[in-house]
Parts: C-alpha cells; sequence; structure tokens
C-alpha cells in the first residue's frame, strides 16, 4: 500500500534514524547479484539485514513508481536468474565430467543449483525487501516537476533519455527529504541507486541533483556494503 509522503515522515520522526530510499534497480539487484560479478556477492545478505533494521536502525522507504517498475520487470529478471542457474549446473557437469576423463578420476557431481529452488527464494527475498520499504504515493506534482525536468534534459533525465518514471522517483524522494529536514530531522537522508549513467556518484551527481541533495543534506550511494554500514552506525 502507498502512503500519503506526510504520514510517512509522521511515522519516522517518532522514531528517527538514518533514512534509505531505495530505486527500482537496486531491489531487483538482490537477484542479480547471485549471478552477477559487478555486484557485491553479499548484495542478498546486505538485503536481508536492512529488512531486520528496519524501523529500528534505518528507515527504508521507495516510491509507488518503485512498487510498479518492479511488477513490471520481476519476471525478465527471474528469467535471466534461471538461465544462469542452468548455465552454472551445466558448466560444472561438463568441467567434472572432462576432468574425470582427463585425470582417470571419479569425482562425484555436487547437487546441482537448480534443485535448490534458489529462484523462487530469491524472487520471495526481493518482494520482502519491497514490501518492508514505506512506499510513498505518487502525487500529481511529483508527475509536473517530473516533466519539467525532462524538458529542461535535467538529471535523472538527459537529452535523448527523458527517463520520466526516474524523474517521478526523484520527485518524491525530494520532498520526503524536504519535509523531514522542515520537521527538524537531523539523521541521514540516502537515496540508494546503482544507476550511476543517470544519477552519477556519492562524489559527483548529475545536475541539478548535486545542487537539490546538498541542499538537504542528502546524500546518494551506489554501494549496498555502504548502506549497511550507515544503517549499521558504522559509516
Amino acid at each position: 500500500m502507498c502512503r500519503r509522503v506526510v504520514d510517512v515522515c509522521n511515522e519516522i520522526m517518532q522514531r528517527e534514524s538514518p533514512v534509505l530510499f531505495v530505486d527500482t534497480c537496486s531491489i531487483l539487484d538482490i537477484i542479480n547479484s547471485v549471478h552477477m560479478n559487478s555486484l557485491s556477492e553479499n548484495y542478498a545478505i546486505s538485503a536481508l539485514e536492512l529488512i531486520r533494521l528496519h524501523g529500528n536502525d534505518v528507515w527504508l522507504t521507495t516510491s509507488q513508481n518503485v512498487k510498479e517498475e518492479w511488477e513490471d520487470n520481476i519476471d525478465a529478471v527471474i528469467s535471466t536468474m534461471e538461465r544462469e542457474v542452468l548455465k552454472v549446473d551445466r558448466n560444472v557437469s561438463s568441467m567434472l565430467l572432462v576432468s574425470n576423463a582427463l585425470l582417470n578420476a571419479s569425482y562425484s557431481t555436487p547437487q546441482r543449483i537448480s534443485s535448490l529452488n534458489i529462484v523462487t527464494h530469491m524472487r520471495s527475498l526481493s518482494e520482502n525487501f519491497l514490501n518492508t520499504c514505506l512506499s510513498l504515493e505518487r502525487k500529481d506534482e511529483h508527475t509536473i516537476r517530473a516533466m519539467q525536468r525532462v524538458r529542461k534534459n535535467e538529471a535523472p533525465a538527459r537529452k535523448g533519455k527523458p527517463e520520466p518514471k526516474d524523474c517521478e522517483i526523484v520527485e518524491s524522494f525530494l520532498e520526503l527529504a524536504q519535509r523531514l529536514r522542515n520537521s527538524g530531522f537531523s539523521h541521514r537522508i540516502i537515496f540508494f541507486t546503482a544507476n550511476k549513467d543517470d544519477f552519477g556518484t556519492n562524489r559527483e551527481l548529475k545536475q541539478p541533483l548535486g545542487t537539490q541533495f546538498s541542499e538537504l543534506n542528502a546524500e546518494l550511494i551506489n554501494s549496498i556494503d555502504h548502506v549497511l554500514a550507515v544503517a549499521r552506525g558504522q559509516a
């Protein structure tokens, strides 16, 4: 269920902890992380820990757009993981078969990954993370401001890549951050995304995001390990 920004803000103010706003790719990457070398091998474990810390040491938040995009993309992400699991099983079987023949050995084949039902479990973890987040409803004002970004080619939009949905996601985040700061919230407010092409990095955000985040004392983080360290009070 998506909630009004003001209601989410009021809940956070009752138990102040760092706020983490998560975009679509970061939630889908829980699944991708088990077969993509570019992602932390601890990604899914970190996601589990963040779920456990939610409401006490960190607030997980997201937006209506993210929930809709997750539903639109989850089947394709799962299909990719299924193919990768079958590829692993095939490669392990092939390597052992050849090794046994060349070495005159009889090494046994380990349990097939596909028999562990890991794909279903990973989908459930990603969905559980999404449903744990306090989800902000999309407002007409978010859409209007997002379209202004698109027309001006302002990040996360750029020439030839309008990204209207990402612009709406950003506007939801900025309103939440603004309301929290206006309410006297002093903890860290973080936008978590792996999308460096459209958003930039924590050291160099794309403009005008850099200025807008700075004005709200908000941060962008690209690494789930960094995010978890913040939630644990280690960064």
